[in-house]
């Protein structure tokens, strides 16, 4: 009605009758909607010298709808402050408020303060920068909008009684007669100004204004006390007078409106008084993904039956265990994060007949803190017959790196191997560690990268290599490359679980002498004994390598029983997969990343591994790493799921 300063308040039938309407658009219940979090917000804001208030709306199909108001009063300290730094405390203000709202949404923020965007762009001022950084973390734009374009935010921040900001104290209108505020006396007030209060509060005239005919101004001058239009404290909790009550309101459950739906949409039973929830909601057909969405999506991506039991507490979905389910299957974030069960296929037993004829090979790293030379990486050599060990560090994991020290440290000590066994990455695979085990004649077998069991020998070594290291040296953690090969012999000389014996004894046939035997002045010959001779020991040889090989596959058929395996599952090609990802030095020890990476597309299946396309490339995964990929779309075509019955 006024929106600018010393201008006549003009009320009249009009005005009464557009403020009646505003006051029962404001008590409806389709006045406010519930937010659609894949549409941006809109946050209007505006200060004056009395308080802060803000309106934020989303534009739906070209209509602006209000999703919430903010005002809050300032205090005396507060109205103080400069203009600028009053502005940007409304915007945090208004911004914490809102801020549950947001998630992820895009919030463009308008105010008619034009200094707030040299603010937000290149300020050092501390007490400006505090403010900014609670905006931190949303993606938020900042817009200017001039002051005559801002009239929601400017209406519900202005004070009527404030000589400033209002201009009722400049009306000349002789058809008002307003009485101006003054402070209220101590003590009980007389009678004849508590009838005057009690009319104020039946008038449906314009807010904080009374109109008093000039009898009853007669009557208030004999009191000598003026009356106050706005009372100290907090504000009255009695409903508006005279309210008209829409009887269709009263069926409504004050639930959330979902996708701007209308409330003659959602089927809603009778019962109760309108302000307690008696009968559950049915949700009509169609919309279920919208409460899925709120429920799961918005609501901390938790499991079937934490969301299932939510949804029963609230409202009623036909068939709702199905449907959720196929809603979960689809969820991506679910898919790329929650851990799948292994299903590990039946375990084969390989049989190894003589030491020094297939190696394991594997690296460990990069370990921290490095070693005093710069060496970070462990390169672990097992037997897969004696178990018996090399271990030593190096630099990096190239190829030239690599080559030198397995020639000089195994090669050159124990023999040239048949067959080497590695993990499928890069490198092991490049053309360089290819070409050289093909000159010396080397058997490069090649198991499923990132998959543990596939290489499970040496991958096993990892963990009594660590925790021996971490033991032996706790004083000196920087020097562990010096201890590396104390960790190997410990290995070396005592039995191992598989083989019965020591992997020093299967190699040697014999045990070493050890430093409690130093100590206890005691040896072992093994079988070499004097009194036999050579064809003897050869005997005795052969009949514990066989008793070893038989003891070996005796034993890893008892530890692959304890094993529940599954029927591998059989992919198809075209298919989507997600692949799990493996620890990098870039992402090591961090526990918010997705766990499932892709998806990518199956070219074909390998029994227990699949190759798929991973851009140009074809790449090979071990399926206990596999999982297929389902989103909302391809899912609400699955019969089996869209056929059964809620349980």
């Amino acid at each position: 009605m006024v929106s600018k300063k010393f201008r006549k308040l003009k009320w009249t039938e009009e005005s009464r009758k557009a403020y009646e309407d505003l006051r029962k658009a404001m008590a409806s219940p389709q006045f406010l909607h519930h937010p659609i979090h894949s549409e941006p917000f809109h946050l209007t804001t505006d200060a004056s010298n009395n308080g802060v208030e803000a309106i934020l709306t989303q534009i739906i199909n070209n209509i602006e709808y209000p999703i919430g108001y903010f005002s809050k009063r300032l205090n005396t300290v507060e109205s103080r402050k400069s203009a600028t730094l009053r502005e940007l405390q409304e915007i945090t203000k208004a911004f914490t408020h809102f801020k549950n709202l947001f998630g992820g949404s895009k919030i463009f923020i308008y105010t008619d303060h034009l200094p707030l965007k040299g603010i937000f762009a290149k300020t050092t001022d501390e007490k400006f920068l505090n403010l900014i950084s609670k905006l931190d973390g949303y993606n938020y734009e900042f817009i200017y909008k001039k002051g005559s374009e801002n009239q929601f935010a400017d209406d519900l921040s202005r004070n009527v009684f404030d000589e400033e900001n209002s201009d009722v104290f400049h009306n000349n209108d002789k058809e008002l007669n307003i009485i101006k505020i003054s402070q209220k006396k101590r003590g009980r007030p007389s009678k004849k100004i508590q009838e005057l209060e009690k009319q104020e509060e039946n008038t449906m005239n314009a807010p904080e204004l009374v109109h008093i005919p000039e009898a009853k101004i007669k009557n208030l001058d004999e009191t000598k006390t003026m009356a106050t239009l706005k009372r100290r404290g907090r504000p009255r909790k009695n409903p508006l007078p005279n309210m008209p009550v829409d009887e269709e309101s009263k069926k409504i459950e004050r639930l959330p409106t979902l996708d701007f739906l209308t409330w003659e949409e959602i089927y809603l039973k009778e019962g109760g008084d309108g302000t307690s929830i008696d009968v559950p909601i049915t949700v009509p057909e169609g919309k279920e993904n919208e409460i899925f969405k709120i429920v799961h999506d918005k609501h901390g991506h938790f499991s079937y039956e934490k969301t299932k039991k939510l949804i029963e507490s609230r409202c009623k979905i036909n068939n709702l265990s199905s449907k959720l389910k196929l809603f979960l299957r689809g969820c991506d974030e679910c898919q790329r994060r929650n851990i799948n069960m292994k299903k590990h296929p039946i375990g084969q037993t390989i049989s190894y007949n003589c030491p020094g004829q297939s190696l394991n090979l594997d690296l460990m790293g990069p370990i921290s803190p490095p070693f005093s030379n710069g060496a970070k990486y462990i390169v672990t050599i097992i037997d897969a017959y004696s178990r018996y060990s090399t271990i030593f560090a190096v630099k990096d994991y190239k190829f030239g790196t690599i080559a030198e020290k397995l020639t000089r440290k195994v090669f050159n000590v124990r023999g040239f191997p048949k067959s080497i066994k590695t993990d499928g990455s890069g490198n092991f695979k490049n053309s360089e560690f290819q070409q050289w085990l093909k000159s010396l004649n080397i058997k490069h077998e090649i198991c499923s990268p990132n998959h543990s069991r596939g290489n499970s020998i040496v991958e096993r070594s990892f963990k009594w290599t660590a925790d021996v290291i971490a033991k032996i040296t706790r004083e000196r953690p920087t020097e562990w490359h010096k201890y590396l090969s104390f960790a190997s012999y410990y290995y070396k000389t005592t039995v191992n679980s598989t083989t019965n014996y020591s992997p020093f004894f299967l190699e040697h046939l014999r045990e070493p002498n050890l430093l409690i035997d130093q100590y206890l002045n005691t040896y072992s010959c093994g079988i070499f004994d004097r009194n036999r001779t050579a064809f003897d020991l050869m005997e005795i040889a052969s009949t514990i390598r066989n008793t070893v090989s038989e003891y070996m596959k005796e034993y890893r058929d008892q530890e692959n029983s304890k094993i529940k395996t599954y029927d591998q599952e059989y992919f198809h090609e075209g298919e989507k997969i997600l692949i799990r990802k493996h620890d990098n030095l870039h992402e090591a020890g961090s526990k918010f990343k997705h766990v499932f990476q892709g998806p990518y597309t199956i070219l074909k299946d390998n029994e227990s591994t699949v190759s798929y396309k991973n851009g140009r490339k074809v790449a090979i995964a071990h399926k206990t790493n596999v999982k297929k990929y389902f989103n909302n779309q391809e899912g609400s075509n699955d019969e089996s799921l869209n056929s059964g019955k809620e349980k």
